[in-house]
C-alpha cells in the first residue's frame, strides 16, 4: 500500500488531522499513522487525511479505522460507511 486516504467533509468544516489505520480480519493492526491533510472540494480545510506508508499488506479482509469517525464523510449510497481510498 503506497497511499491511504480518508475524506473528512464534516459539513464543509473539515477537521484537523488525526490518524488512520487498518485492522486485518485476523486482528493484526497496521498503523495507526498520523496523517497529513489537504483541502477538499470547495476549499474545505483539512478534508483529505492521507498517509503514504509504502508497506506490503498480506491478502485478506481489512477494516479501516479513523481517529475521528464522527467527521469522516459518508452517505446513504455507501451504506453510511466512511469514504476511503487505498492504492
Amino acid at each position: 500500500m503506497t497511499y491511504f486516504e480518508n475524506y473528512h467533509w464534516n459539513s464543509a468544516q473539515g477537521k484537523p488531522g488525526g490518524s488512520i489505520g487498518l485492522e486485518r480480519s485476523d486482528g493484526t493492526i497496521y498503523g495507526p499513522w498520523p496523517v497529513a491533510t489537504r483541502d477538499g472540494q470547495g476549499g474545505v480545510p483539512n478534508a483529505y487525511w492521507f498517509v503514504m506508508p509504502n508497506i506490503i499488506l498480506p491478502a485478506g479482509d481489512y477494516t479501516v479505522f479513523d481517529s475521528d469517525p464522527a467527521s469522516w464523510a459518508h452517505n446513504a449510497n455507501n451504506g453510511y460507511r466512511g469514504m476511503t481510498t487505498l492504492k
